[in-house]
């Protein structure tokens, strides 16, 4: 087995998990799963994360070459993790005076980018 097809099986298997995440959690958020679960989540809380696997599972399905590559795989990890650190944050910001701080900025454009 080449570098090349150990890579593009590795990237295929994480479009698979990618679509699972997106799957399972479009169902969790239908029978609103966290408020049942007892989890009090604002809604930037929840949709962060799945905004992110959703922009990584793009990248990895509309690759910038004739497949995905590295690049894919590591725009999609900055997506992913942008998005989650605004879920991390966001109940923190909400009541946060201090305004546009670099620690909410930069992930923001990166995530939008």
């Amino acid at each position: 087995m080449t570098r090349t097809s150990t890579f593009a099986t590795l990237t295929a298997g994480l479009y698979r998990l990618y679509c699972a995440v997106l799957l399972i959690g479009g169902l969790a958020w239908a029978l609103d799963l966290p408020s049942r679960l007892g989890l009090s989540l604002i809604e930037p809380e929840w949709l962060g994360p799945y905004l992110g696997v959703a922009t990584a599972t793009a990248f990895l399905q509309k690759p910038y070459g004739r497949s995905a590559g590295l690049l894919d795989v590591a725009l999609g990890f900055l997506a992913v993790t942008c998005w989650l650190w605004l879920a991390i944050n966001y109940g923190q910001w909400m009541f946060d005076l201090d305004g546009y701080t670099l620690a909410k900025f930069v992930p923001g454009v990166l995530a939008i980018a």
